[in-house]
């Protein structure tokens, strides 16, 4: 966010007037000495009226400008009338002047100055005339009270954190003649219920939107290429966001914190999903990862602890640390076969995982990759298993969840650190029949179907003798 600060200007004015009604008004002489400009007083207060043109000394000029922080911290001005000669405002003019509750800016003026009318805390409302074509940062910032604003359709940029801390603002719409929007332009705006964001506007930038807890629902335009970092941070009460096509990039926390969301789908065009760019969508569901992503970054999905289910697309091959971490709703997970690298606590503690998949592609399985899950089976598709940490999987996965490996490979995963941590260690995938040594019953023999005994398993049903004298059949794929 902007910080929004000035540094102290020392009051000087070269002559003072009069109005009819009595009120004193400070002037500094512009152009040559040709025209008149509002200079700065802490003693303007209640109702103040600048007039078009100024008589002093038997000279007429027009006053065309106010000037910097003219009317800086006045917290008793309720009022003022800007007369259609004036055609700039200067920066700060009316900064802190929290006693303000109404202001209309001419036609003449063509831009809205750095922090013009930052902390104006009375300002209920604005009008932004035809002639505006820049709102620059910090503008309204912290107008506490200002609950609506009409931004015409001359304006082509809003800088950054120009309504930001604009608490009581509900709605506001966005033209189409707009193109940029600054950073924290929105930030903390938390009774803003809907944004209609124009065509036009490109790239939605750093915290544009965050904190925005009231906002239910965005609809980004196909214009935007790029979701910046923290854009929608915070935001709550979104419920329903719509990713188009034309977005490449989803920048670092992004949607953080939005735990109202449950649902969001990631469009094709999107190659690059930032740093925790979901990190705590605690409503989240489902979501769509589109087959143009290489990898899943770090954290990108950590904490999502709604989410039950979520398919990895083909496209991927990396899985960086702490994706999907603390997803302790997420059920199942299919791995595809582009994937070569898990990185660390990928899933660590998403607790309702009960079964793991992992296919012959992957190359490196980082640690604690699955602490935390209560894993009930581990289907490895691996055929030469390289080394795991013994954290990669807690105490309870290695002594009490199956391993299913491939066929005539057991006995290079009982040889292979972390793999050997396996108690449970079966040829094949599972297949529904129990597992007799699940129920701590222990095998005595093994057949085949034609009676001769077996020392491993193989592929096909076996009859198991047990230590009780039951019997059981396994049937290994």
């Amino acid at each position: 966010m902007l910080l929004c600060i000035i540094g102290a200007k020392a009051y000087a004015y070269d002559i003072e007037v009069k109005n009819a009604d009595g009120i004193t008004i400070y002037y500094n002489y512009i152009n040559d000495g040709n025209e008149l400009e509002v200079a700065q007083s802490y003693n303007y207060c209640g109702n103040i009226v600048i007039p078009e043109e100024v008589t002093y000394m038997n000279r007429t000029r027009k006053v065309t400008n106010i000037g910097y922080q003219a009317f800086y911290g006045c917290g008793d001005l309720t009022s003022v009338t800007i007369p259609n000669s004036v055609t700039y405002i200067e920066s700060y003019a009316f900064y802190g002047c929290s006693g303000l509750v109404s202001i209309t800016i001419p036609n003449s003026v063509t831009s809205i100055r750095n922090s013009v009318f930052s902390d104006c805390s009375s300002l209920t409302s604005v009008t932004i005339p035809n002639s505006v074509t820049t709102i620059e940062g910090c503008a309204f910032f912290n107008c506490s009270s200002l609950t609506s604003v009409t931004i015409p359709n001359s304006v082509t940029s809003i800088g950054g954190s120009a309504f930001g801390d604009c608490t009581s603002l509900t709605s506001v719409t966005i033209p189409n003649s707009v193109t940029t929007i600054g950073g924290s332009a929105f930030y903390n705006c938390s009774a803003l219920t809907s944004v209609t964001i124009s065509n036009s506007v490109t790239s939605i930038d750093v915290c544009t939107f965050c904190d925005c807890r009231s906002l239910t629902s965005v609809t980004i335009p196909n214009s935007v290429t790029s979701i910046g970092r923290y854009a929608f941070s915070g935001c709550s009460g979104l419920t329903f966001a719509t990713i188009p096509d034309s977005v490449t990039s989803i920048g670092d926390y992004a949607f953080e914190k939005c735990s109202g969301l449950t649902s969001i789908i990631i469009p094709n065009s999107v190659t690059e999903i930032g740093y925790k760019a979901f990190y705590g969508c605690s409503g989240l569901t489902s979501v769509t990862i589109p087959n143009t992503l290489t990898y899943i970054g770090c954290c990108v999905f950590e904490a999502c602890s709604g989410l039950t289910s979520i398919i990895i697309p083909n496209s991927v091959t990396s899985i960086v640390g702490f994706a999907f971490y603390g997803c302790s709703g997420l059920i199942s997970v299919t791995i595809p076969t582009s994937v070569t690298d898990i990185g660390d606590s990928a899933f660590e503690n998403c607790k309702s995982l009960t079964s793991v998949t992992i296919p012959n592609s992957v190359t490196t399985i980082g640690n604690y990759a699955f602490a935390g899950c209560e894993v009930s089976e581990v289907i490895s598709k691996i055929e030469s298993p390289f080394d795991i940490k013994a954290e990669t999987f807690d105490d309870n996965t290695f002594n009490n969840a199956t391993l299913y490996v491939p066929a005539g490979t057991t006995d290079n995963y009982k040889a292979t650190e972390g793999w050997k941590n396996f108690i449970h260690t079966v040829e094949g995938s599972p297949s529904g029949i129990k597992d007799p040594e699940r129920e701590g019953e222990n095998e005595i023999k093994r057949y085949a179907l034609n009676g001769r005994v077996v020392k491993n398993p193989h592929k096909g049903i076996s009859i198991i003798q047990m230590n009780n004298g039951k019997t059981q059949k396994v049937l290994v794929k």
